[in-house]
């Protein structure tokens, strides 16, 4: 009990402010508690999250949204012991043919924005060929890599740039924690009419 009545009185001398003494005919005056001094600023402390604050990509399936032009979307990194899967989808929202001419166009930078070098090349089974898209109609695409030794490297990759081989070019931008690095290789599949098709590449 004397324990639980020390900290009470503890906490309430605390938010209380201070009594100067003075003699016992005048009112004791108030002087005011001394300011907390605020923590100096961690300088040791990592860059922010480059995800904070970024606009995400519109998700797969989300259609036109008022939109008159075509629309690249971008599911979630899903990750699946070290593999890393990625499906992109476009979808024309404009009144003519829309033409897919291949591959998209891919750029990584790292947690500091500076440029990386993975490795781009078609899936051997189902690269990437030349499509078109009638009005409303969407097409979809997987990227697969292997995860970076040191995904939580500042040099891993933390942004993902792709522009859709469309006219005219439709670009996206991810930022995510990416699992690539330089020695990365990303494989990009074929295009196909839904995203349980794509993933089956």
């Amino acid at each position: 009990m004397a324990a639980v009545v020390a900290v009470a009185a503890a906490l309430s001398a605390c938010q209380a402010t201070t009594l100067q003494a003075v003699p016992e005919n005048q009112a004791p005056s108030r002087i005011p508690a001394p300011p907390t001094t605020a923590p100096a600023p961690d300088t040791d402390r990592p860059p922010s999250d480059p995800s904070r604050g970024a606009t995400p990509p519109p998700p797969l399936g989300g259609g036109c949204s008022g939109s008159t032009e075509p629309v690249l979307a971008s599911s979630r990194i899903e990750p699946a012991l070290g593999h890393r899967h990625l499906v992109l989808g476009v979808t024309n929202c404009t009144e003519r043919p829309l033409v897919l001419d291949g591959a998209p166009a891919l750029v990584v930078r790292d947690g500091t924005g500076e440029l990386l070098d993975p490795t781009v090349t078609s899936d051997p089974s189902s690269p990437p060929t030349r499509h078109t898209l009638a009005p409303d109609a969407s097409a979809y695409l997987q990227l697969h890599w292997l995860a970076a030794a040191t995904p939580s490297s500042p040099d891993a990759g933390h942004e993902l740039v792709v522009t859709a081989p469309t006219q005219p070019p439709v670009t996206l931008t991810l930022r995510d924690q990416l699992d690539l690095d330089d020695a990365s290789t990303i494989e990009v599949h074929d295009w196909a009419p839904t995203v349980a098709e794509a993933v089956q590449q």
